[in-house]
């Protein structure tokens, strides 16, 4: 009885590390392949980080250099996969984004850059281009998400 009972759990054990693998290697799946989209269809040559921007829809962003060391951003999502690449030059960095919230007394929680196409713009009542999504603990205690052109830091 014991035996059987130290089989089925680690039956069970072994079915849930194959869910969950299966689970977080399509995501992997997905990353890479939105990484070799951004290395072909965007400046970028070398990709430094990647995080995942969510306001509008899911976009796996990159950040790299290209061949002369310039940096960039690029924005990829869709299906199929869409390229949006932006210089870095210009556009506020994380804790410049971070001390745009902070300026009115609120606390980041966390900092996304992500990309407006047109669809989005619309739907945020804004034009097209680089926004800093920042998650942010109002003086009150609730948290809200703040949205900042990236070029210039004025509000969305």
């Amino acid at each position: 009885m014991l035996w059987t009972a130290a089989v089925a759990f680690f039956l069970v054990i072994v079915a849930l590390v194959v869910a969950a693998w299966d689970n977080v290697s399509s995501e992997w799946n997905v990353e890479q392949a939105a990484a070799q989209f951004a290395l072909n269809h965007s400046p970028i040559e070398k990709i430094s980080s990647h995080q995942v921007f969510t306001a509008n829809q899911a976009q796996e962003v990159f950040y790299g250099t290209d061949a002369f060391g310039h940096k960039w951003y690029a924005f990829v999502y869709g299906d199929p996969f869409v390229v949006h690449a932006v210089p870095a030059t210009g556009l506020l960095t994380k804790q410049q984004a971070d001390a745009v919230a902070s300026k009115s007394g609120d606390k980041p929680l966390s900092t996304h850059i992500g990309y407006l196409d047109t669809a989005a713009a619309q739907t945020f009542h804004t034009s097209v281009g680089a926004v800093w999504e920042v998650y942010a603990q109002l003086p009150n205690g609730t948290d809200v998400y703040l949205y900042f052109r990236a070029n210039n830091g004025k509000a969305v």
